[in-house]
């Protein structure tokens, strides 16, 4: 039997010592498995990784989107949620009609209990915070509308407490006056320039929202979001203001329907324009 050279023995057959250094140990540079040391996406916030609540991506997100898919999606993902979006509209619905009532008598008992000036300093002031406080819940049912219609399109579970949960709504509140004056603006301006306003700011209360962005940021994001997909977002503004005409023609009734379709329809459009999936 020939001796092996250097004094080393010889292996046994399937034992191991005939491999290079670090085989089967993390050699070749120790590169780490494919997607080990990358954070989920969207993380650093604490939120769980997208399509936490299990759903697959909605149909085939290959090619670019389409405001009939947006709505197409919205409609089955309203039909989904009907409980929740329409328990929500109720609610801030009932509230507003609450307030209303109630500044109603306000107003024309600040008429009855005084005469002259100080009668109408105290109609303008009740006038005044019933402006305030009807913009307020506005921008919170708006608000809710926004976080539910994200949380959907990440494929989580929602309830009626989603839409009243208000993370960031300093700068909600913020973005809807600035949204607010620029509409007042550019309607009194011949009508148009309103409209082409609110085609740019469709997308605002979005990044605010789902960005935490602040509301000049969101205006800048929003209009090159708009800028850079003009043929899609115009024809998704268009058909949001049909739904909401058509929602508001039903005795406001149809805005239980309509106004949750847009919002899920639009939330669908801000996914898909940036890139990213949305659950089916």
């Amino acid at each position: 039997m020939t001796t092996p050279p250097n004094g080393q023995g010889w292996n046994e057959p399937g034992q191991p010592g005939n491999q290079p250094p670090g085989y089967g140990q993390g050699g070749y540079n120790q590169q780490p498995p494919y997607g080990g040391g990358q954070p989920p996406y969207g993380g650093g916030g604490g939120q769980p990784p997208y399509g936490g609540g299990g759903q697959p991506p909605y149909g085939n997100q290959g090619g670019a989107p389409s405001a009939g898919d947006a709505f197409t999606w919205g409609w089955s993902a309203f039909t989904r949620n009907v409980a929740p979006f329409v328990l929500a509209m109720v609610a801030y619905g009932g509230l507003l009609l609450i307030v209303t009532i109630a500044m109603f008598f306000a107003l024309f008992g600040s008429l009855a209990a005084g005469d002259g000036a100080s009668a109408f300093a105290m109609f303008s002031g009740t006038g005044v915070l019933f402006f305030v406080v009807v913009a307020l819940l506005t921008a919170l049912m708006q608000a809710g509308l926004t976080r539910a219609s994200l949380d959907v399109t990440e494929g989580r579970p929602i309830s009626v407490g989603t839409f009243f949960q208000f993370a960031e709504i300093g700068k909600v509140v913020v973005a809807i006056v600035l949204i607010g004056i620029g509409s007042a603006i550019g309607y009194s301006l011949l009508y148009l320039p309103g409209l082409v306003f609110g085609w740019i700011a469709q997308f605002v209360l979005f990044f605010v929202i789902g960005q935490r962005q602040s509301p000049i940021d969101a205006f800048k994001s929003s209009y090159a979001l708009v800028i850079a997909n003009v043929a899609e977002t115009v024809l998704l503004f268009v058909l949001v203001q049909v739904a909401m005409g058509i929602g508001s023609a039903l005795c406001g009734v149809g805005l239980l329907v309509a106004a949750p379709v847009a919002m899920l329809a639009t939330a669908f459009m801000f996914r898909r324009l940036q890139g990213q999936q949305v659950a089916g």
